[in-house]
């Protein structure tokens, strides 16, 4: 998570699939943001940022793995 913006004080939640959030839990966490860092009766937003699926997901192929002594090349699996 990061602050995004100050005005309203902005939020962005990096998760895997933000669609596994339902909205009590989003609520949840905006109380708890809101007390723990003394936003009180302030406006807020909370962003949940999926992350970005590879097109290839599940696959090993062109992960980014560079091994020891490689002189910085890719080590992809064989």
């Amino acid at each position: 998570m990061n602050q995004a913006a100050i005005r309203p004080p902005t939020f962005v939640f990096f998760v895997n699939d933000a669609k596994l959030f339902p909205e009590t839990y989003r609520r949840y966490m905006k109380k708890q943001l809101r007390s723990d860092a003394g936003f009180p009766g302030t406006p807020m937003r909370l962003l949940w940022r999926s992350r970005r699926r590879a097109d290839n997901e599940g696959k090993t192929a062109g992960v980014n793995v560079q091994a020891p002594g490689s002189g910085g090349k890719l080590a992809l699996p064989t």
